[in-house]
């Protein structure tokens, strides 16, 4: 039998988009028919009889009979609990002669499974890249740490083991392919969900509620938020951002209240995935995107944000980089990452224009049927299977 198990060192039920895809990922191929595993963290406290009431309730999908969610429980060791049983479950599917392909995006869980692949020679180990480490010239400075260049040493002389590497984006794979002429990479964009279109697109557009999903850090866009709001508030049109920390929401709408923008501009931490969609279902009208054009942004990074919006037929407003184009392809407003002004008017065209509101959306809706998670599970394991 053919198996896919996933590996994550993330909590389970944390917030944001890292568990998430993990998640995600899983799901799209036991939705392709694969049985899988998805091994994530979990509080030492946690009960795993209500893993599948989660899977509804806080991640807002539909259990799935051929995915098992393993959450194990954390304890005081130098060794990671979750690598450790999933290691266990490998082996015994392995001695039931199953065909094994494992992912990760942990370093330290490929470690591990490079090493298990010394003792089970048919196992296909791949590694999904989130980034790039082997030169880190491109890197911020201020965030400079040991822990970096431990990660440098990883991809430069554990990574080319790999069977496979899965890349976010054409560049990136690039990137790698050039220090690892011989290793397998393949590029795919992260997948997206499929929800029911929305019933009255006018009434979405009437709301005026412009939404941003995501951290809330510099080259994220956070002082676009604060002018954008300068330039809409005259405009019936408001600007809800999700994401980050409550210490940071509550600093950052202080700021709001203190410049007069907070019946303009609103901020809310991170909520859980079946929260944020039934907002953006019910109450969003346009998607920002208003990425910094930096070296991680316009090449490495597959914005989940983007993705979301897509999933929900949201006309989509953001940065013109080659990372958010590669997935929204001409289906989007496109505008200078530092130019508020083309955002805002961007933005005002949309909301006052129904037919234009309208088309945009249609054609949203048909990108993210291009995108679905099932078929980033297929190619997945074509991919995996050619080498």
């Amino acid at each position: 039998m053919q198996r896919v198990v996933w590996i994550s060192k993330q909590h389970w039920l944390k917030p944001g988009p890292m568990t998430y895809m993990g998640l995600l990922n899983a799901q799209g191929f036991a939705e392709h028919g694969i049985p899988t595993d998805f091994f994530v963290r979990a509080e030492a406290h946690y009960d795993a009889a209500q893993t599948e009431q989660d899977i509804i309730n806080f991640y807002g999908l539909t259990p799935h009979p051929l995915l098992k969610v393993h959450c194990i429980a954390e304890q005081k060791s130098w060794q990671r609990q979750v690598y450790q049983a999933a290691i266990a479950q490998i082996k015994q599917y392995y001695a039931q002669h199953d065909s094994l392909l494992i992912a990760t995006r942990e370093y330290g869980a490929l470690s591990v499974l490079l090493r298990l692949k010394k003792s089970l020679p048919t196992l296909k180990v791949l590694y999904e890249s989130h980034n790039f480490f082997i030169n880190q010239r491109h890197l911020d400075k201020r965030w400079f740490s040991f822990s970096r260049l431990r990660t440098q040493w990883v991809e430069r002389h554990i990574l080319p083991k790999a069977d496979g590497l899965i890349c976010l984006t054409e560049h990136q794979r690039a990137l790698y392919q050039h220090w690892f002429p011989e290793l397998a990479t393949i590029a795919l964009p992260l997948g997206c969900l499929s929800f029911p279109p929305c019933p009255n697109l006018e009434q979405r557009r009437l709301k005026r509620q412009v939404v941003y999903i995501g951290h809330l850090y510099d080259y994220k866009g956070l002082e676009l938020f604060f002018a954008l709001a300068t330039q809409l508030k005259d405009h019936a049109i408001t600007l809800h951002i999700i994401g980050g920390f409550p210490e940071e929401v509550t600093r950052l709408q202080q700021r709001a209240e203190q410049e007069k923008l907070s019946d303009v501009l609103q901020f809310t931490a991170f909520i859980e995935p079946k929260r944020l969609h039934d907002f953006l279902s019910h109450e969003a009208s346009i998607g920002l995107v208003p990425l910094q054009d930096t070296f991680y942004n316009r090449y490495l990074t597959c914005p989940v944000k983007v993705l979301d919006f897509l999933a929900h037929g949201l006309p989509i407003v953001t940065s013109e980089l080659p990372s958010v184009r590669d997935i929204v392809r001409d289906h989007a407003g496109y505008c200078p990452s530092q130019d508020v002004s083309e955002f805002a008017n961007k933005i005002k065209q949309l909301l006052n224009n129904a037919e234009l509101y309208h088309a945009m959306s249609d054609k949203t809706y048909q990108r993210a049927q291009a995108l679905q998670w099932q078929q980033r599970a297929q190619h997945i394991i074509d991919f995996a299977y050619a080498h």
